[in-house]
Formats: C-alpha cells, sequence, structure tokens
C-alpha cells in the first residue's frame, strides 16, 4: 500500500494545480489506459472529481477491462469500481 498511500498525498496535495483538460490530453494521446483507470480512480479518492471527471469520459468510451488497482495483490472478492472499471484490491487513503 505503500506506494499507492504517496501517491495518493501527492494528488491530494497536487489537485487544486492540476488543469484537467491538459490530463486528458494527455491521456487521449496514447496515455496508458490502465495507468489512466487507476489515477482516476485515485483523483476521486482524494476528493479531486473535477479534475477526475476530464478523464472519466475516457474510461466511458473505452469501456477497457478492469484493471487491479494494486497490481500483483489479489482480487478474490474484491470489488469493481463501475466508473474507473477498477478492481479495489487495497484502501487508499491519503495522509494530511
Amino acid at each position: 500500500a505503500g506506494y499507492l498511500q504517496n501517491v495518493a498525498t501527492v494528488l491530494s496535495e497536487l489537485a487544486g494545480a492540476l488543469d484537467a483538460r491538459r490530463l486528458a490530453g494527455a491521456a487521449n494521446r496514447g496515455g496508458d489506459i490502465p495507468t489512466t483507470q487507476r489515477l482516476g480512480y485515485l483523483l476521486d479518492q482524494v476528493g479531486a472529481r473535477r479534475v477526475a471527471a476530464s478523464l472519466a469520459k475516457r474510461i466511458k468510451q473505452l469501456q477497457p477491462r478492469p484493471v487491479l488497482l494494486q497490481p500483483g495483490r489479489s482480487a478474490r472478492d474484491k470489488d469493481v469500481n463501475e466508473r474507473w472499471r477498477v478492481i479495489v484490491n487495497e484502501t487508499v487513503e491519503a495522509e494530511s
């Protein structure tokens, strides 16, 4: 969980400075879809839904297969976040 917690903390701190349009543009120009799914999920978790909304449009269009939030960990009996098509196999909370 360590690195996801760190990512969530950084996203929480930088969310106000992120440009949703530029972020979506980067994702649309060939960004890795599973990474976009995970990033969107983490943005939602830290309360940056406005920024995440631009990425959600892309995921909704593509309807990719669900991916593990934490690759390499068990996905057994875990919920799938339908907005991001992420299998939530790790609890993530940003540190304040």
